[in-house]
Formats: C-alpha cells, sequence, structure tokens
C-alpha cells in the first residue's frame, strides 16, 4: 500500500484537485498539505480516497469489523498515517517513540505465532524492545484464532521441521513464563473472522491502532483514535467469547509440542485431537470444532 501523500498525488492525477477537495471535504490548499505530508489525513478521509482509487490492498471494514465502525461518529475515526519500513527494526524505533515503559500491547493476528517468536532479534533496536516484552516492561496481550494455532502445527505445506516447531513453542512459552503480566488467548474463528495475514495492535494509553499491511515491505497504518482503540479494547477484553486463556491455553500449546515429536501429519493431527480430549474433554471438543469435515467424519467413524 503507498504512503498517504503518494495515494494523495496519484488521486489528483486521476481526477483534478478540485474533485479531490470536494471528495475530502475540504479546500485546495489543505489536500497540498496532506499530499505533502504537512496535514493528517482523517480515517474517514483516506476511506474515500481508497475508495476512489479503487485500491484493495486493505478492506479495513473487514479488518476491524464493519459493525463497529458503522457505529463510530465522522470525528470518532481520528487521523491516520502509513509507513513503509526497511526492517523490523526501523518499525521498532518508530513505534519505542509511542510506548513507554508500563505500556500494555494487545495484539490481535490471524497466523500463529507472532515474528518475534520465529527467529532470534538480530540488531540492538530489536533486541531491546523484544526484551521489553519479554520481560512485562512492555506488558503483552496476545490474541490468536484456534484454528491459526492447529495449521502452525499441522499445515501439509509448512517449510518447517517438527523440531522446529518445538523450538519455537519453547521461545513462545518462555516469553509469557518469564513475564506473568503477558496474557494469552486464543478463541473461535466464530467470535472475530479475522481475513488472511492480518495483524493488528492497539497501544490503549497512547490512544493508537497500528495495523500490519500485507506488502513486500513492512508497511503500517497508524490510527490515532481514542474511539476506535477504546471500542476495540472493550470488546477483545469484555464482550469476545474466549475459547481458551492463560493456563489452559499454554496447556494447549504443551500438548502440541507432545504431538509435534510424533510428526506433523494427519494422523499426527487426529492423535492431538485424542491426547486433548484425554487431558480435558472441553479441550477435545473446541479442538473437534476446528477440525475439517473429513476428519471430523474419520474420528467419528473410529469411535463406533
Amino acid at each position: 500500500m503507498p504512503t498517504v501523500n503518494k495515494m494523495i498525488s496519484s488521486l489528483i492525477e486521476k481526477i483534478g484537485i478540485n474533485k479531490v477537495a470536494h471528495h475530502l471535504n475540504c479546500c485546495e490548499r489543505s489536500v497540498y498539505r496532506l499530499e505533502k505530508g504537512e496535514a493528517e489525513l482523517k480515517a474517514n478521509q483516506l476511506l474515500i480516497v481508497m475508495k476512489q482509487l479503487k485500491s484493495h490492498d486493505i478492506d479495513i471494514y473487514k479488518l476491524i469489523n464493519k459493525s463497529y465502525l458503522d457505529k463510530l461518529t465522522q470525528s470518532g475515526l481520528g487521523f491516520v498515517y502509513t509507513r513503509d519500513f526497511d526492517s523490523k527494526g526501523e518499525f521498532y524505533a518508530h513505534i519505542e517513540r509511542f510506548e513507554t515503559d508500563n505500556s500494555r500491547r494487545m495484539t490481535v493476528i490471524s497466523r500463529f505465532p507472532s515474528d518475534i517468536y520465529l527467529t532470534e532479534p538480530r540488531t540492538h533496536v530489536e533486541k531491546k524492545r523484544v526484551e521489553k516484552i519479554k520481560n512485562g516492561v512492555i506488558g503483552s496481550m496476545e490474541f490468536y484464532p484456534l484454528s491459526s494455532v492447529i495449521n502452525f502445527g499441522f499445515t501439509p505445506t509448512s517449510r518447517l521441521s517438527c523440531t522446529e516447531k518445538i523450538s519455537i513453542l519453547n521461545r513462545f512459552n518462555d516469553y509469557f513464563n518469564t513475564a506473568k503480566s503477558n496474557r494469552l488467548f486464543l478463541f473461535d474463528d466464530d467470535a472475530y473472522q479475522l481475513p488472511v495475514h492480518s495483524e493488528f495492535e492497539i497501544l490503549k494509553k497512547e490512544n493508537l491502532l497500528i495495523i500490519d499491511l500485507p506488502s513486500a515491505k513492512k508497511n503500517y497504518l497508524f490510527f490515532r483514535s481514542p474511539e476506535i482503540v477504546n471500542r476495540l479494547h472493550q470488546y477483545f477484553n469484555v464482550e469476545m467469547e474466549i475459547s481458551l486463556s492463560d493456563s489452559d491455553a499454554h496447556t494447549i500449546l504443551d500438548l502440541l509440542k507432545e504431538s509435534l515429536k510424533n510428526g506433523d501429519d494427519t494422523d499426527a493431527l487426529i492423535n492431538f485431537y485424542h491426547i486433548c480430549n484425554r487431558e480435558r474433554a472441553k479441550f477435545g471438543k473446541i479442538i473437534f470444532k476446528q477440525l475439517n469435515p473429513s476428519l471430523k467424519t474419520k474420528i467419528k467413524a473410529a469411535k463406533k
């Protein structure tokens, strides 16, 4: 996704400065200031620009949930900007300006686990932020669809070996065991349907919502909006039905590690279901719900 000023330039070239000012409900001078990056674009103006450009790089309504945006006032959408980063370190250096000690980050991710657990940090900036999260200086609440945990363990096309997956799970658990303030939540896909390859982070104290945009570079959309942040924070903390949290969620990950010692094929996935079911009927029921119809039929047939 291009940066905001590039999008404004493209729209001026496409329909002219007069029409851009009309669509954005502002004067031509304000449009030029937006194009030069001298003014902030309101979030509802971004939606208008994307509609005019027929941009499908990101469907904000799907990502944040259309019903929530519809309930917000125009002013409540706040301001927005985009930024490209050449590396994770560059991104971390940017958001360090917003994060303070004792900040709380809430991350909602469609794929398990977050990138910070996949590889060891390389640069000083990366190590600094990762250590802050690991040690609870920046408190972390992470939300994942249950299906993403199963896909991580048993997707046939995965490039990771079972040993590598177990190593990643150990690193993941280490982060949460080191800082007791870090919390893990697993939810059913029916509770909140995330588009594929989507991720957003909420910094409540800073009234900031950061959306990771799918692109070749590290490309992010930043919302500064108390109303959006409070609405999402309220939903994930209070309203959404969580399938597994904290100790139960980590128990599932421990059982996944045990299953991966015997492989990651279809039989191993069925075995994972049985291990979870033996541990607790509640776990078996939750995992069974995530399986595809053919596996469910196979399990049911084996019980007869």
